[in-house]
């Protein structure tokens, strides 16, 4: 048997002692001076008491606004660095103060590089919008919880990104109640040359106000030349284009651009809505490279445009799209839209309802494997839908999170199950990485949504008097979009029909 030498057996034990009695520093906006360890009398800036910190320890932060250099949590560019946690469940953590949830805003630099790891982040706010300045997470396992990220840069920048265009390896990211809001940049969030990411339970509004160059899209949530990416119960609502110069927006991206770059595959938005976006497409597909398994399921695109578009395919760069149990309700063009030749979309228990266009594009059905697709009530033509006689509306379809219980849709589908979205449950087990145990399977109640106080009062103050902010909570301006009163119970509850169906 071989024995590792002491050398190595001695700096083990001392990180190991240190996971178990980490410690906890303090800063505080009142805190009388940088000396010390932080750990009885709170600090004055954060770059000092992170320098006090081993890994596994936790940085409390007071109530208030940590502006300038001295408050810089850029590791990418600078010697500052946080102290990395370590496998399998250390983090270093920083955190707002108990009592000061919301109250913690970050207005300095947020850019952590590619050995980051094992860090968490939580209740807190970040606003730096600076020049040319995209709020970045790099590394690997890293957990962002219950955080607002407010504003992006002028020009083609983001308000938050994951990964970086020069290197290739961030990892096991998840982004958990979050929310995206404010004006500048061009992407919400950006999820850049990255694997195994879980952005879970997140609200983005974007506000326009990156000057637009002509030549570029915009978009809420984009999954760019990425892998393994889950969007479990993401929100794009109420989005805002800058003018008419701008070449489009998307409430969700997806691109695959780049040869060479991490391969744009496995990805998956489940539970995830797009309600209320002045944009050009709801959920789009755009490639110059091949895009295999992009599967969307038990989701929702109301009123955003061409409600799902994949575009530019050819015989070798084409996209693999599955569509299972979507609802499209009232958009302002088609249902599905296809211009890309070679592109694959395979549509089961959907529902297409209500749109100004065509239910499927006149080119959906040469490249397309249909099931179960119901269609009512859309301007354009019908061809390839399975059903067209049942009205959604008086056969389960009174909010866009549920079809009733003992409804015509309930079980008009595959093998008896349900036609459209079920948006009732939480995807995920808190915390959980992409490939952890029950990282994607259905937990408890959504509803209400978790943090909505804190997510409304900041987006309400950047554009007050629209869309979610008119309503009396996320929750009502979501599960009443349909005309119906919010029910006081948000699971499930029978609605009886007499409906038949008849197939085309």
């Amino acid at each position: 048997m071989r024995f590792k030498p002491q050398w190595l057996i001695y700096p083990l034990l001392l990180s190991l002692s240190h996971a178990v009695n980490a410690d906890t520093h303090y800063v505080a906006t009142t805190g009388s001076s940088d000396s010390g360890d932080c750990r009885s009398t709170p600090c004055a800036t954060l770059q000092y008491a992170i320098n006090q910190m081993l890994g596994g320890d936790t940085l409390e932060i007071a109530a208030g606004t940590y502006s300038g250099s001295s408050n810089s949590l850029d590791t990418y560019n600078n010697s500052n660095f946080i102290p990395n946690g370590s496998a399998p469940n250390t983090f270093t953590t920083i955190k707002a103060a108990s009592g000061a949830e919301g109250s913690v805003i970050i207005n300095a630099p947020l850019n952590l590089n590619i050995n980051s790891s094992y860090l968490s982040f939580e209740d807190l706010k970040f606003t730096y919008s600076a020049s040319n300045f995209t709020k970045n997470i790099s590394g690997d396992h890293i957990k962002v919880i219950r955080t607002g990220f407010q504003n992006g840069a002028q020009g083609n920048n983001q308000t938050l990104s994951l990964g970086k265009h020069e290197n290739q390896g961030t990892s096991h990211i998840l982004l958990e109640d979050v929310w995206s809001f404010g004006t500048g940049g061009r992407y919400n969030i950006l999820i850049y040359n990255s694997s195994n990411i879980v952005v879970r339970r997140a609200v983005i509004r974007h506000d326009a106000g990156w000057s637009c160059d002509g030549s570029n899209p915009e978009a809420g949530i984009v999954i760019y030349n990425s892998q393994n990416v889950e969007l479990q119960n993401v929100i794009v609502l109420d989005g805002a284009t800058d003018n008419s110069s701008c070449q489009g927006f998307n409430a969700f991206y997806h691109v695959s651009n780049d040869a060479g770059g991490t391969p744009h595959q496995n990805t998956r938005t489940v539970g995830s809505i797009a309600l209320n976006n002045d944009v050009d497409t709801g959920m789009a597909w755009d490639a110059y490279n091949s895009v295999p398994n992009a599967v969307v399921e038990h989701s929702v695109v109301f009123n955003s445009g061409n409600a799902v578009t994949t575009y530019t395919g050819n015989s070798i760069n084409s996209k693999d799209v599955t569509l299972r149990n979507v609802s499209l309700v009232s958009n302002p063009g088609n249902g599905v839209a296809r211009y890309g030749d070679q592109d694959s979309i395979t549509i089961e228990n959907t529902l297409i309802y209500n749109n100004s266009g065509s239910a499927l594009d006149s080119t959906v059905p040469s490249g397309a494997t249909i099931s179960d697709l119901f269609c009512y009530g859309n301007s354009g033509g019908t061809s390839s839908c399975d059903v067209t006689n049942v009205n959604p509306a008086t056969s389960g379809l009174l909010y866009l999170p549920r079809i009733e219980d003992a409804s015509t849709l309930k079980t008009a589908g595959t093998g008896s199950t349900q036609i459209g979205a079920q948006i009732i449950n939480q995807t995920g087990i808190d915390g959980t990485f992409y490939g952890d145990t029950n990282y994607d399977t259905e937990q408890g109640a959504l509803w209400p949504w978790p943090n909505e106080s804190r997510i409304l009062a900041d987006l309400c103050t950047v554009r007050s008097g629209v869309g979610v902010c008119t309503a009396a909570s996320l929750t009502d301006y979501i599960w009443s979009a349909l005309g119906n009163s919010t029910p006081g119970n948000l699971q499930p509850m029978p609605k009886p029909t007499g409906l038949t169906i008849t197939k085309n």
